[in-house]
């Protein structure tokens, strides 16, 4: 785990490259705890290291796929 004071995995591409917290930053956020509830508290990026999520999600390489219990 990483000693970062941002919640790394819930953290939007502008706040991990630039520390950039918006509305829209708030909004990615919330759809991070949106999947993480219908994943069934599966935690975000599970398989990957602090270092991965952040170097992929602010590259843009990396999204949340939708979760099998999510509603349309």
């Amino acid at each position: 785990q990483s000693s970062s004071p941002l919640p790394l995995r819930w953290s939007a591409p502008e706040v991990l490259k630039r520390r950039k917290f918006s509305s829209k930053s708030d909004v990615w956020a919330v759809g991070v705890t949106y999947w993480e509830l219908f994943s069934e508290g599966t935690y975000p990026y599970f398989q990957l290291t602090d270092h991965e999520v952040i170097s992929r999600v602010s590259d843009g390489k990396l999204v949340l796929s939708k979760p099998d219990n999510c509603p349309q």
